[in-house]
């Protein structure tokens, strides 16, 4: 019998570890609010594929549920190439975020459009095809 209850109580703590664990962890949703949303763009390319248009929609829908006015989109497009197209094609992709934007209700004024400066960690090729949505709550 006390093996028994040596094996019963292992098996206790056992299955109320993993309830802690979410117990404990649940609480971590309640942390600050996001502020940055983030448009991943395929090389070369300016359009929006739905999971794109799905992180736009959640930036308008958090600016407006946090009555935010002012919005920073910054577009990138790499480091290697051509400085004028890469910024032509920066500034395409962070026209289209915008454009969605205020499609999705958010007003052109509300909409400021930024400068990119990558850093050091960013230089992977993936990460310079991007647009940043910024939620600047003043």
């Amino acid at each position: 019998m006390s093996r028994l209850s040596v094996l019963l109580r292992r098996l206790c703590t056992l299955t109320a570890l993993p309830v802690a664990i979410a117990g404990s962890l649940a609480g971590c949703t309640n942390g600050p609010a996001r502020n940055d949303y983030v448009v991943f763009f395929q090389r070369d390319s300016v359009t929006l594929d739905p999971t794109d248009l799905e992180v736009i929609r959640e930036a308008a829908d958090a600016a407006h549920r946090r009555d935010i006015h002012h919005l920073v989109v910054s577009g990138s497009a790499g480091r290697y190439g051509d400085p004028y197209v890469l910024k032509e094609l920066a500034d395409t992709r962070a026209k289209a975020v915008a454009t969605m934007l205020q499609q999705d209700g958010i007003p052109a004024q509300d909409i400021t459009m930024g400068a990119f400066a990558p850093t050091q960690l960013e230089a992977s090729r993936v990460a310079l095809r991007r647009v940043t949505i910024q939620l600047d709550p003043r």
